[in-house]
């Protein structure tokens, strides 16, 4: 991979859009056009957005790993390998839930709704947790990259208020700071490489 921090800003784009439109159309809930709400089409194009969704996740978060690695943040790396495994756990609950959610004999049962609020409260609980870690690996290297600060104070608020809610919120902004970081990274170690090639090139 040429350049894995472009890679990883697009990838957050196309995650952050793909989750929206997947919402407006598959969502049971929010679904725009009734014929994928609630039909046998939503089971595979659930499996398929959780699997390319996972995807892109790495991609994303390889990009913050490498950043670790060259701004010599160890912090960063661990964290973020832990995100990783993190997702692979949240994701393959979606995955196997989506098959027992839409088997009605067992959806309506009211233990086993009791037991999905459960679930989403220990991951909120989890990934809020995390992402007070996360913001406070991204605050450590505020001096060496833009956006740094920004992005770590935004994550440790939306870590803080996963529990409420609030932090789904912030969450927006939180993403914006992270693609604008790696964006910054991808400037400051991808195309001032590209450019001393170049200029290489041109003296030779």
């Amino acid at each position: 991979m040429k350049k894995p921090f472009k890679v990883a800003a697009y990838s957050f784009i196309i995650f952050i859009a793909s989750g929206i439109i997947f919402g407006l159309l598959f969502d049971s809930s929010t679904s725009f056009v009734p014929i994928f709400s609630n039909s046998i089409i939503s089971i595979p194009m659930n499996i398929i957005f959780n699997l390319i969704s996972f995807s892109l996740i790495i991609l994303i978060t390889y990009g913050f790993i490498l950043l670790g690695k060259k701004l010599k943040s160890k912090y960063l790396v661990v964290v973020s390998w832990i995100g990783i495994f993190l997702n692979l756990i949240f994701y393959l609950y979606l995955l196997f839930g989506n098959l027992i959610f839409n088997v009605p004999s067992v959806s309506e049962e009211k233990e086993f709704l009791i037991f999905i609020l459960l679930v989403h409260l220990v991951f909120s609980i989890v990934f809020g947790i995390h992402s007070i870690f996360f913001g406070a690996a991204l605050l450590k290297i505020k001096d060496k990259i833009k956006y740094a600060k920004s992005a770590g104070i935004l994550n440790i608020i939306t870590g803080s208020t996963f529990i409420i809610g609030v932090g789904y919120i912030v969450l927006i902004a939180t993403n914006v700071m992270e693609i604008l970081m790696l964006f910054e990274a991808s400037r400051m170690f991808e195309d001032r490489k590209t450019n001393r090639f170049k200029n290489k090139r041109r003296d030779n």
